[in-house]
């Protein structure tokens, strides 16, 4: 049942949807441009940052730390709404590939892992004084393995 209903929605997409070519797309950008929209910080940032991958070569992008925040948020939740909005075209996102990186930066286990102790030393070996001020909060928590913010 709902395979036919997915095969129907699939087939409407191919029969009922628009390319949307080079021009359009150009368009697009300068009416985004010209709009004042009423927006938070965050909204304005975030297609700031879009329009700027939009308009740069999809090879070699380089992510705002934001945008990877965001799509790490996004493909944790749910990966498979994560791709069909990046294959879509709907949003500018890195790709699964980038985000295996950032989250597999660290190899998590329960508890304290001696390793990524090791590793912030030697991180914060390089900090200045006032750098070196920070707050580590330990709680009972799921986290999902691998995140780096």
């Amino acid at each position: 049942m709902l395979e036919e209903q997915l095969e129907e929605l699939q087939q409407k997409i191919v029969d009922q949807g628009v390319s949307v070519d080079k021009s359009l797309e150009e368009d697009i950008l300068q009416i985004m441009n010209g709009q004042n929209l009423e927006a938070t910080p965050h909204m304005k940032f975030f297609w700031q940052e879009q329009m700027k991958l939009l308009q740069s070569s999809s090879s070699g992008r380089r992510y705002h730390p934001q945008i990877i925040w965001f799509a790490l948020s996004v493909h944790g939740k749910s990966p498979s709404a994560y791709r069909e909005l990046r294959e879509s075209g709907a949003l500018v996102l890195p790709s699964e590939s980038v985000l295996h990186d950032y989250k597999n930066y660290f190899t998590s286990k329960a508890g304290i892992n001696n390793e990524n102790v090791h590793e912030l030393k030697k991180k914060f070996s390089s900090f200045t004084k006032i750098q070196r001020y920070i707050v580590l909060v330990m709680d009972e928590m799921k986290i999902q393995s691998g995140l780096v913010f």
